[in-house]
């Protein structure tokens, strides 16, 4: 767009008006234009145009607010999984924020969402084992009645250590 076109001139015009009058209501879409390349941290792209008329190539622009986005949305997922304890066991589990391989087991056999639920409810510590809740895991000892062996974990001793629930994981693996 060339330095005098009037749709650029028309932009700035409205971006002038909304920096010199940012305590009043502005109903025109620079408000909202600013606020969304603030949210994912592209601002500087604005800044960039204004200052020497310069902006991405359609594909170029295309694939930084798309890696900005991701980015936002990775950084938001890190801070719920790191402040909620109940997540712990799913974060070490389910380490990238992807859809999950459970979430597309569940979608294609909907007759198994209840055992993809146990299962999920299981990694994530919220399933209760013998009445009691994994919040952290780190901390918990308690003992097997099953296999008399103490252990941290009740979901990863059941899964992978227990004796008394070897049967049920033999047929986990034909499942």
């Amino acid at each position: 767009m060339g330095v005098g076109a009037p749709c650029r001139r028309v932009f700035f015009i409205r971006l002038l008006r909304w920096k010199w009058n940012c305590g009043k209501k502005l109903t025109e879409f620079v408000p909202d234009i600013v606020e969304i390349l603030a949210k994912y941290d592209l601002l500087q792209v604005l800044i960039t145009y204004i200052l020497t008329n310069d902006f991405p190539i359609k594909t170029l622009w295309k694939k930084t607010v798309n890696k900005h986005v991701r980015e936002q949305y990775d950084r938001v997922w890190r801070e719920k999984i790191s402040k909620n304890n109940q997540l712990y066991l799913y974060s070490k589990v389910h380490t990238k924020n992807e859809v999950s391989h459970w979430w597309i087991i569940a979608r294609k056999n909907p007759s198994f969402m209840k055992e993809i639920n146990n299962v999920i409810r299981l990694i994530c510590g919220s399933y209760k084992v013998r009445g009691k809740r994994v919040d952290h895991p780190n901390t918990y000892i308690d003992y097997c009645d099953s296999c008399n062996r103490n252990y941290l974990n009740p979901v990863t001793h059941a899964l992978l250590y227990c004796l008394g629930s070897q049967n049920e994981r033999e047929l986990l693996w034909d499942w």
